[in-house]
């Protein structure tokens, strides 16, 4: 057995060498699989940290007792803008979805009313559950790697569970696996310096010892054996000082093979100590990299708890109209526009509907905008009152509205929604105790019926309210092609007024007025004509109401009393006697606030003598706010300008309210005169106008005048004079001056 000792010895040496490497290969793994571990649990951390921050920030943005469906438009438009906010800011890709697994919201606009893919209802239904945050990956298109994703219960202000929150971080993962992988390559680095150093002292020390050993196991041997011992190198006395030597050339091998097996002890201890740092450096980044957000969510938080007003004043401005708080064009735009993408996801059909407030105009002049404003804060209640939580009621200008009613079945419920509306406003406003008569014209187009266009489907909609305009008022018209025509030559025809002027298209014909008593004229009657080159000679009656609703019936009614008060001076100036010369005013131009004041700077600026001047008002325009009207006539009358009432006795007020007018002249309407050869009912009906006007000092005027036998049935009535075809169709002024020659002449 002694003999064996020198091979033992070299085993356990090559034993404790194998068993160091071994160790540090160990520690090695051992340290990678810590860090690797580390980084996965801390992009988690991260991941949960986020989602439920992106979480309050959409609680944020709900009702106290708000649920994801159905979620109101305003507050579904508020929490899609803090999910593409975080996609732009911070490359968040995150989604909501309610309690039945369908999105609401989605950075991916694509995705928005999709229910949650199959594969992951399973983990979306747990977290629902017990609300515990799931993770899960989802394989990406094209043969992409996975994409880490964590859900998170969502809560609405109250505490309610109303859905939940997906949000994917890979990048959190990516970010601290490279963290990771840094570290395991120092590891790796350190390891293999280990290993190469082992085998630098394998090739210089462990082989001279073992050649050592053998030497001295050859000469043990053979002195045991009793064999003729073989020169060693050392002659004479000297060989038991070599064999010593060998000796402790052996031993001082052994020693310094020791202090090597010390030194790579100390470097594995190096290694570790450094994996530990390593580790504690990650742990430190990874605990900063949670107080920074953990910092910056609260600072997040204080801005929302100090700013939450000032956004809410900045959110009304820019998408709400202040007086009504309804939604403003561009808020109403962005709802359309969603409304139609909906409706294409689930083959449905929405609604949009142009709503005008009749008569508004007529309050707002009379009344003040303060009496204005308060009737379209009503109005805006009422409208809201007729619709669904789901519908959208907007204000885009004016006394127009807008309404939105989307998943409608057919053309029955958008009608029954309208006459909901128009029935709303039957019911008088009443403001400071009066009570003020409004009615609603609602016109209807049809998605993806009428078009698929947003900004035709406008069109068609606004071509439906004037429809339901021209048809009485106060009714509701759906679009059809038909309509559609007759607007758009309505359109091109007011696109041709608009050149109107300025191409001298537009000019003054005057038809006479002749004395009942002598059958001398006594004045004459301004009335507009149209001229245009290509559509030829365009009757009043086609144009005028075109005017008088663009509101270019303003210029145009101000060129005509202006042009026919010039005409007057040439005639005077020129030796004639035109007498009266009467000019139409429109019902718009009447109410103008400065109306008196634009007509006595006329008559100063043109010379006009304002006695012979004579305005013809329509009975239904001074029905319409009697006051007022009343009030403007007698400033009129003050200055001696003469007033007409034009078309008298077909208004329902004519009897009751022709006292309070301070009128000069009273036409009876061509209605009346053209039977009133034929009719009894016809010519009492002008007998008591006759009667009536003499008893409060009224000169009366008979137009349309056409035949002998209506004059030979007027003739009996006293009228002041005549007016028609019998006596003078309108003439240009170069004809109606002829005319004028011979009674001059007579004078």
């Amino acid at each position: 057995m002694r003999q064996l000792w020198p091979r033992k010895v070299g085993t356990k040496l090559l034993a404790v060498m194998l068993v160091g490497l071994g160790l540090s290969l160990s520690l090695a793994l051992l340290a990678i699989w810590m860090v690797s571990r580390d980084a996965t649990a801390s992009s988690r951390a991260l991941a949960i940290h986020a989602a439920e921050n992106m979480a309050l920030q959409v609680t944020a943005q709900m009702g106290e007792h708000d649920f994801l469906d159905p979620l109101p438009p305003f507050a579904r438009y508020n929490i899609q803008r803090t999910l593409d906010y975080a996609n732009r800011i911070k490359g968040r890709d995150a989604e909501i979805f309610d309690s039945n697994l369908k999105i609401v919201a989605d950075t991916d606009h694509a995705d928005l009313g999709r229910h949650e893919p199959e594969e992951w209802r399973g983990v979306l239904t747990a977290m629902l559950h017990d609300r515990q945050p799931r993770f899960f990956a989802e394989a990406a298109r094209d043969d992409q790697p996975f994409h880490l994703q964590v859900a998170v219960p969502l809560q609405n202000q109250s505490g309610d569970l109303v859905g939940g929150v997906i949000l994917e971080y890979t990048d959190l993962a990516e970010e601290l696996a490279a963290s990771a992988r840094h570290s395991i390559l120092v590891l790796l680095a350190t390891s293999l310096i280990a290993l190469l150093l082992m085998l630098y002292l394998a090739a210089t020390t462990v082989r001279p010892i073992a050649r050592a050993v053998r030497r001295l196991h050859g000469a043990t041997r053979a002195l045991a054996t009793g064999k003729p011992v073989r020169p060693v190198g050392v002659q004479g006395s000297d060989e038991l000082s070599e064999l010593s030597r060998a000796f402790d050339e052996m031993s001082e091998q052994l020693s310094a093979s020791r202090s090597a097996i010390e030194t790579e002890v100390i470097e594995r201890r190096a290694a570790q100590t450094a994996l530990q740092d390593a580790n504690t450096q990650l742990e430190h980044r990874v605990a900063e990299r949670t107080a920074s957000l953990e910092s910056i969510n609260r600072q997040l938080e204080d801005e929302l708890a100090h700013g939450k007003e000032m956004e809410r004043q900045l959110e009304q401005l820019a998408r709400f109209d202040s007086l009504t708080g309804l939604p403003n064009r561009a808020m109403f735009l962005t709802c359309l526009d969603l409304a139609i993408k909906r409706a294409d996801r689930s083959k449905s059909m929405v609604a949009l509907m142009f709503i005008d407030l009749d008569r508004f105009k007529s309050i707002n002049d009379s009344m003040g905008h303060r009496i204005g404003d308060q009737v379209l804060q009503q109005a805006a209640q009422r409208l809201s009152g007729c619709l669904r939580e789901a519908d959208v009621v907007s204000r885009i200008g004016g006394d127009e509205f807008t309404v939105i009613l989307e998943d409608i079945a057919d053309t029955d419920a958008a009608r029954a929604v309208a006459a909901k509306i128009v029935a709303a406003f039957v019911t008088p406003v009443v403001i400071d105790e009066k009570e003020l008569f409004l009615s609603s014209s609602v016109g209807i187009a049809l998605y993806p019926r009428d078009s698929t266009d947003p900004g035709m489907l406008m069109t068609q909609a606004d071509f439906a309210m004037y429809e339901a305009k021209a048809n009485g008022r106060n009714q509701y018209a759906l679009h059809s092609e038909q309509m559609a025509s007759v607007v758009l030559q309505r359109l091109a025809l007011e696109n041709a007024l608009h050149h109107a002027i300025e191409r001298n298209e537009l000019s003054l014909h005057y038809q006479l007025r002749i004395s009942a008593s002598d059958h001398l004229p006594t004045g004459t009657e301004a009335l507009l004509r149209w001229q245009h080159p290509e559509m030829g000679q365009i009757a009043p009656g086609d144009f005028i109401p075109v005017a008088e609703h663009s509101g270019m019936i303003l210029d145009i009614g101000e060129w005509a009393l202006r042009r026919a008060c010039e005409q007057h001076t040439e005639w005077r100036e020129a030796g004639l006697a035109p007498g009266i010369m009467a000019v139409n005013i429109s019902a718009v131009q009447f109410k103008q606030g400065d109306f008196v004041e634009r007509v006595l700077r006329i008559v100063s600026e043109t010379r006009m003598v304002a006695g012979q001047l004579e305005l013809e008002l329509t009975e239904s325009m001074l029905a319409d706010n009697p006051e007022n009207a009343a009030a403007v006539m007698q400033q009129l009358r003050n200055h001696g300008i003469g007033l007409a009432i034009d078309d008298f006795g077909t208004g329902y007020s004519s009897l009751s309210y022709l006292k309070r007018f301070p009128a000069s002249r009273i036409k009876i309407d061509r209605s009346f005169v053209h039977d009133i050869d034929l009719n009894q009912e016809d010519a009492a009906i002008a007998a008591a106008i006759v009667a009536l006007a003499r008893n409060l000092n009224i000169d009366v005027t008979a137009e349309g005048v056409e035949t002998g036998a209506q004059l030979a049935h007027l003739a009996p009535l006293a009228c002041a004079d005549y007016q028609g075809f019998y006596f003078a169709r309108p003439l240009p002024a170069d004809e109606v001056r002829a005319a004028l020659l011979p009674h001059t002449a007579a004078v």
